[in-house]
């Protein structure tokens, strides 16, 4: 079992990496956070604004952790699809 055959591991790893240069003030005006982020671009809809709360109430810790979170479970998900596509 190689880890690093495993999309779950990749997607993780870059999403921890693109957290690290944001984090590093690398991406001071979050350019590359935002481009490489879904929950970030649900974050800063109209309809979040308007039903939620605005995005700078919200730290950037959760955003980092959110973008982990969601580039990880479709790791996930892609290796169970291609792990049941490799079966049939």
């Amino acid at each position: 079992m190689k880890i690093y055959r495993y999309f779950s591991f990749w997607l993780l790893i870059l999403s921890i990496s693109i957290c690290l240069f944001n984090l590093l003030g690398f991406d001071d005006k979050n350019l590359l956070m935002f481009l490489t982020s879904p929950p970030f671009w649900l974050i800063e809809t109209h309809w979040f604004v308007v039903n939620f709360t605005h995005p700078s109430d919200i730290p950037m810790s959760v955003i980092y952790v959110l973008t982990v979170l969601f580039w990880f479970l479709l790791g996930l998900i892609l290796d169970k699809a291609l792990r049941k596509l490799k079966n049939k």
